[in-house]
């Protein structure tokens, strides 16, 4: 089961913990990357370069956070929203 959903994945260039982390987003827009690494469990560092490699792709995007200059709020991207969708 899992190698199926692995196979329907590849088919739009997506991992799995990529697709987690979409998921999350899609959820609880304005999610600090911080709140992101502790709810998926991703350790901070991977969890960067997978944010840089999915908003480079056009999903994702940091904005600046309303309530904490030192954090991003992280959103999907309309191209997100429907690749999710």
């Amino acid at each position: 089961m899992f190698q199926d959903f692995i196979d329907t994945l590849s088919v739009i260039d997506i991992r799995p913990a990529q697709y987690s982390v979409l998921v999350v987003i899609g959820a609880n827009p304005g999610l600090s990357q911080a709140e992101l690494s502790d709810r998926l469990g991703i350790e901070r560092a991977r969890l960067v370069h997978m944010l840089d490699h999915l908003q480079q792709r056009g999903l994702t995007e940091r904005l600046p956070s309303p309530t904490d200059r030192r954090t991003h709020a992280l959103q999907l991207t309309k191209e997100g929203q429907k690749l999710l969708k």
